[in-house]
């Protein structure tokens, strides 16, 4: 039997990188259910934790079953907490794909390149960015591929798009692994 690649959802703090607010706690609180269940990894990349797997296992909130997920997530290794990359990404979160409303048509990649690029083994990471300023300029020109969920350019707020792209891959991943 051949190994599927790992798919992550990453998160890219544009929030403040000093110090941890409530708005981190419950965005990861919202993402980690939804990597729960469909089967993703969750990357957090810039977030100000000392200790990230003590701080988020002790994490309270009121959303995503007062952490739960965030808790499951940790148990069985599925949460990577990296600080902001120098040079670029470790290649241990995998290829990055940045999720953009306006992807260069050069680098766009749609939900079947990336299933497929996942059954070939290889480890992808699908990057959002947190706030209204979204991913820096840098990433979004170095990376080799752009996600743009709706195919018409649609902007969406960031926890509606940490629900669709985990939830659009899967299912459609699901279907084709039924179908191969």
């Amino acid at each position: 039997m051949r190994k599927i690649g790992r798919i992550s959802l990453g998160l890219y703090n544009t929030y403040d990188p000093r110090r941890l607010h409530d708005i981190h706690i419950r965005t990861i609180a919202r993402a980690a259910p939804v990597c729960y269940a469909f089967d993703f990894n969750l990357v957090l990349i810039g977030f100000p934790f000392k200790d990230y797997r003590e701080e988020l296992y002790n994490i309270r909130t009121t959303v995503g079953e007062h952490g739960k997920y965030v808790r499951l997530l940790l148990e069985n290794n599925r949460i990577i907490c990296i600080d902001f990359p120098d040079n670029w990404f470790p290649s241990h979160i995998g290829e990055i794909i940045v999720a953009t409303p306006n992807p260069d048509e050069r680098k766009r990649i749609d939900e079947i390149k990336i299933i497929e690029e996942s059954f070939k083994g290889r480890s992808l990471c699908i990057l959002i960015g947190l706030g209204r300023r979204g991913l820096p300029k840098e990433i979004v020109e170095r990376a080799k591929y752009h996600y743009e969920i709706s195919g018409k350019n649609v902007e969406f707020e960031t926890c509606t798009v940490i629900g669709m792209i985990p939830a659009i891959i899967y299912k459609i991943k699901e279907l084709r692994f039924k179908f191969k």
